[in-house]
């Protein structure tokens, strides 16, 4: 038996065995994490490679655009000193029958380049496409972090290992364009979606429907909407209240929240939807709650709580603030207009001090 400098009696063998664990469990995590790190580099690095292809396309075509209009200007100035030519000339007949050809020698070119724009054109819009089909549903405008698709099957992976089920529906706009330009679209299910509503609908309906929609700011959802999920299902259940899946809306409005709450036979419903205010909060969250949900309510039957992020509402502030108005509405039957947010503000530990109050 050999002393240790700390003068725990083991034996050498033993210990070096525990050394060469650790070293091993050490090495094992950081290969993992090399691994994991690696394999969304070189993702990374793919989708690269692609976006830089197709920028690579569009400045070929540009590039032979410009040479042919060069060309082109090079030619008419040519004919337009051949006109002059032309006319100082005794011989009139001639000259009109050498202006005919010398007009037929440049329209030739002319159509020709007018087809090259026309298909170079055509080839930029098919590569813009390309392009914006390879990055609308995973890329946010503003902040290049990936959204809509892409973060609805994050949020649901999220949601899946809390143990939460959810349900990943589509508004009736079926692209960003149309949810842009036609709003009623955003507040109303497809079809398709409506049927998965009423595969999963309770016989007597649920006490609570919580909705998420990317809205303005797929960024906000995609880092405040878990947490707040989370949370909110444990005052739920504390509550006492039954829920329905967690419905995840792709291009959805706020008011797509009633069609959903009512379509489950939801006594309460509550979206959760990214919102921009501004550019210096891209990543705000909106909470807009509903008593009694239903397909053609206005925005006097809800309430809002706004501003969810760590810069503005704490996620703990929001559902306690949440949770007071579900009380409150479960208690009075009424929401919106008719219904006060009053709830006493809770003293959150670790939450940050205002240092105009200190």
């Amino acid at each position: 038996m050999n002393s240790l400098p700390w003068h725990v009696e083991m034996p050498v063998p033993l210990f070096l065995a525990i050394v060469m664990g650790l070293l091993y469990l050490l090495r094992v995590s950081r290969q993992h994490a090399t691994t994991v790190a690696t394999k969304q580099v070189w993702k990374s690095r793919r989708e690269l490679r692609r976006a830089l292809s197709i920028v690579n396309k569009l400045e070929e075509v540009i590039v032979a655009s410009r040479k042919n209009l060069a060309q082109h200007r090079s030619n008419l100035v040519k004919f337009k000193d051949r006109v002059g030519r032309l006319y100082n000339k005794k011989r009139r007949k001639a000259a009109r029958t050498e202006f005919c050809r010398e007009v037929e020698e440049l329209l030739n070119p002319t159509i020709r380049l007018v087809g090259q724009v026309a298909d170079s054109s055509a080839q930029i819009c098919h590569q813009s496409t390309l392009l914006m089909a390879f990055t609308e549903a995973r890329i946010d405008p503003l902040t290049g972090v990936n959204n809509r698709a892409g973060l609805d099957h994050a949020l649901r992976a999220q949601l899946a290992e809390q143990g939460i089920a959810s349900l990943l529906l589509h508004s009736a706009a079926h692209d960003r364009n149309h949810y842009l330009q036609r709003p009623d679209l955003g507040r109303r299910l497809v079809e398709a979606s409506v049927q998965q509503l009423r595969d999963v609908a309770q016989a007597g309906g649920v006490d609570v429907a919580i909705v998420v929609a990317d809205g303005l700011s797929a960024l906000a959802v995609h880092r405040h909407a878990a947490p707040l999920i989370a949370r909110l299902t444990d005052d739920i259940r504390a509550e006492g209240w039954s829920m329905a899946p967690i419905v995840l809306v792709e291009q959805g409005r706020v008011a797509v929240a009633d069609e959903v709450g009512e379509r489950l036979g939801a006594r309460m419903s509550v979206i959760l939807i990214g919102e921009r205010p501004g550019l210096s909060s891209p990543d705000s969250l909106g909470l807009y709650f509903t008593y009694a949900p239903k397909i053609g309510l206005t925005d006097a039957a809800r309430n809002c709580i706004s501003n969810v992020r760590p810069e503005g509402l704490s996620t703990p502030m929001a559902a306690h603030k949440l949770l007071y108005l579900m009380r409150e509405a479960w208690r009075r039957q009424l929401s919106g207009v008719q219904l006060k947010e009053e709830a006493e503000v809770p003293v959150l530990g670790g939450a940050h001090r205002n240092f105009l109050l200190d």
